[in-house]
Order: C-alpha cells, then sequence, then structure tokens
C-alpha cells in the first residue's frame, strides 16, 4: 500500500512540473510586437511630409592626377647625359630648363662638315648667278655672307624665274640646302626641355647609359594644375554641367573649391559610371595637396522644387512605406526618385502631410497595423 501512495504522489508531482514548463516555454518576451484580433502590430518611425526646396549635392570621390602630365623618350641614340637638375625622380624643374641631354659630338661636327661643303657649292655658283641673273645676285651674295659653319642656316631666297630655279635645282643647291635644314632640326632633338614646369614622377633610364630611339626617359606632371576623376551614376551625372562649383575635402578635413570642367559621354565599362572631371582651385605654393590623393568632392548640381529627402535605406527599389493616417495600416506607394546621393534619395511627387517610413526594415508588408513615431 505504501509503494502505491509513492507512485501516485510521483505521478503527480510529474504532471505539475510538465505543466509549469508548458506555460514558461509559451510566454512572449518581443514588447515590439502586439497580439490584437490577430493582426500584427509594429512600431516604426515615420516622417510626415512636406515638399519644399530641395538643394542637390551630389556627392562623390576620386584620386588627384596632373592636369597634364608628359612622358619623355628620346629619338636619336647615344649617351644620355643630366639636364639643368639630376635626373631623379622627385626632381623639380622649371619651364625651359634641359629635362635631359644625348651626346651629340658626332652629328654636330657632321653637320658642321655638311655646312661647309654647302658654302663651299654656293661659292662656286655666285660668278654664274651674277653673269646670268645680274637681278638675282645681291639676294643671293646677302644670303652667302650670312652662312658659317657654327650657325643655324638662314632663309633661302627665292628663286625669280623659272630660269633661276632650274639653276639652283640642277646644281644641287636646294636639296642641298634642306638636307642640312633637316640634320639642324634632328640636332635640335639631343636636348630635351621643359614645355612647363613641374617634377619628375618616373625616371626610366640612368645617367651615361646608351639611350635608343624610342627609349622612355622620364615622365613630367605640371605642378599647380591639378585635377580629381569623379565617377557618377547615369542619373547623377545627368543633373551635373561643366563650370558647377565643388567643395573638395580629404580625411583630414581640409577643403578645397574647384568647378567641373568636364563631362564625358561615355559609361565605364566596369563600373557603369560616367566620370565627370573637376579643376582644383590649388594654390602653387600649397604644398598639402599632392598627385594620387583621394578626396571626397561635393557637387552642387542646382535645386529641386517639391521635393523632400528620405533615407535610401527606408526605400524598397523605387517604392515606399506609407502610414494611413485614420486605421494606421500600413501601406506601398510608388516613388518618384529623382536623384540618389550616398544614403539620401530625392523624391517628387509626394502630398505634403503623408507620413512615410523612414526605418529600415525586412519581411514587412502590406495591411501591417503599426504604431507611427514621428520624428521631426
Amino acid at each position: 500500500m505504501k509503494i502505491h501512495r509513492v507512485v501516485i504522489s510521483a505521478l503527480f508531482f510529474t504532471g505539475i512540473l510538465f505543466i509549469i514548463v508548458r506555460i514558461a516555454g509559451g510566454k512572449k518576451t518581443d514588447i515590439q510586437v502586439l497580439h490584437s484580433d490577430k493582426k500584427e502590430v509594429k512600431y516604426l518611425r515615420v516622417q510626415e511630409l512636406n515638399p519644399d526646396t530641395v538643394i542637390l549635392i551630389i556627392k562623390g570621390q576620386g584620386r588627384v592626377n596632373a592636369a597634364y602630365s608628359l612622358s619623355l623618350s628620346t629619338q636619336v641614340q647615344g649617351r644620355l647625359l643630366p639636364g639643368a637638375v639630376p635626373l631623379r625622380k622627385g626632381a623639380k624643374i622649371k619651364a625651359g630648363e634641359v629635362v635631359f641631354r644625348i651626346e651629340n659630338t658626332e652629328a654636330l661636327y657632321l653637320l658642321r662638315a655638311r655646312k661647309s661643303s654647302f658654302i663651299n657649292l654656293l661659292a662656286n655658283a655666285l660668278p654664274d648667278i651674277k653673269l646670268d641673273y645680274s637681278d638675282s645676285y645681291a639676294r643671293w651674295k646677302a644670303f652667302f655672307d650670312k652662312l658659317e659653319p657654327t650657325e643655324s642656316l638662314p632663309e633661302l631666297p627665292v628663286p625669280q624665274s623659272a630660269g633661276e630655279k632650274i639653276f639652283f635645282s640642277s646644281r644641287n643647291i636646294l636639296t642641298e640646302y634642306y638636307n642640312i635644314r633637316s640634320d639642324e632640326e634632328r640636332l635640335s632633338k639631343y636636348t630635351i626641355t621643359a614645355p612647363f614646369s613641374g617634377t619628375i614622377s618616373e625616371v626610366f633610364a640612368q645617367e651615361n647609359s646608351t639611350v635608343s630611339p624610342g627609349t622612355p626617359i622620364a615622365s613630367l606632371l605640371k605642378t599647380g594644375e591639378l585635377e580629381i576623376e569623379v565617377s557618377l551614376t547615369e542619373k547623377n551625372a545627368g543633373f551635373v554641367e561643366v563650370g558647377m562649383p565643388v567643395q573638395l575635402a580629404n580625411s583630414s578635413g581640409k577643403k578645397w573649391q574647384g568647378k567641373v570642367v568636364r563631362k564625358s559621354d561615355y559609361i565605364n565599362i566596369n563600373t557603369q559610371s560616367i566620370p565627370v572631371f573637376v579643376a582644383i582651385d590649388a594654390l602653387k605654393e600649397d604644398v598639402s595637396l599632392f598627385d594620387g590623393n583621394y578626396l571626397s568632392a561635393e557637387i552642387r548640381a542646382g535645386v529641386i522644387t517639391k521635393a523632400v529627402e528620405l533615407p535610401l535605406k527606408s526605400l524598397q527599389k523605387e517604392s515606399g512605406y506609407f502610414v494611413n493616417k485614420q486605421d494606421s495600416i500600413l501601406v506601398s506607394k510608388p516613388v518618384n526618385i529623382v536623384a540618389i546621393n550616398e544614403e539620401k534619395a530625392i523624391v517628387q511627387g509626394l502630398k505634403k502631410g503623408e507620413w512615410v517610413v523612414i526605418d529600415q526594415f525586412l519581411n514587412i508588408s502590406d495591411s501591417v497595423k503599426v504604431i507611427p513615431v514621428i520624428v521631426k
């Protein structure tokens, strides 16, 4: 009998314990979701709409580049010699200064020898010119007197008649003159001067090495004129025009002013974006901005009327969720997104006084009961 009572008592306590566990496991702890007549209720932040004029600031970022860069190579063969500054990366050079030279002693002497032969050729022709073309003799004699082996050739007199032209051609004077002019032009290629003030950014050949035609020697960047390439979406790029002001800033917060100088008419196939180029109004003595720096850009692209700014995260593709004021039921409606700017979307076509959800949310649908929390 005692054993029977013990078994009954054990079963009784086991049943009570099972009931307690079931009750504890069925409790709800989510304080943001309530149940009333089997309809789900959520707390969502909403913004009351008041369409107005919105200043369109299109944001982007990009790398600073020199507005002008030049790759220098040699068109002649010889030993590479330094110019006004050592041929080293980072060396600064002024416009007109020699960047590098190619040893030209042999070419120089060959040219002088050829000029001496030309002087002799013309000297032999002068008596015939005086005899047959006396009207032109004074001009050719003056030309002859200017000739020097160490000086550039003066301008060639123009033959005054067909006979005179035939005479100089038959004596090979015209051919030799232009051959020498060609050699003079070639000799000028042994010395390379800087077309602008800048910095040597790359050096590809060492001084005193022998170089051949086409050998790259160095790269030159123009200082004081910088620009930044900003990649924009096709929609945002449509608002940008040449001449629009731009504010630029680096990661430390230092700012510069600039303006749009070019906008591409093609799309980058890799990023599906349109490059826009901004000239930077940086002073030449400003040493805090360099080729290669990354800057953020804010382009003032005009204004959009009757529009509002909404968090991009609260929009689902091109629709938004609104709250019906009468019964606080959530409804989705299409919206007209005019421009997207990082985390903000500028939207037109909305009515004043409507409530739009500005929270980011998942797994939400129409007809959900909400408790709106109005954000000013």
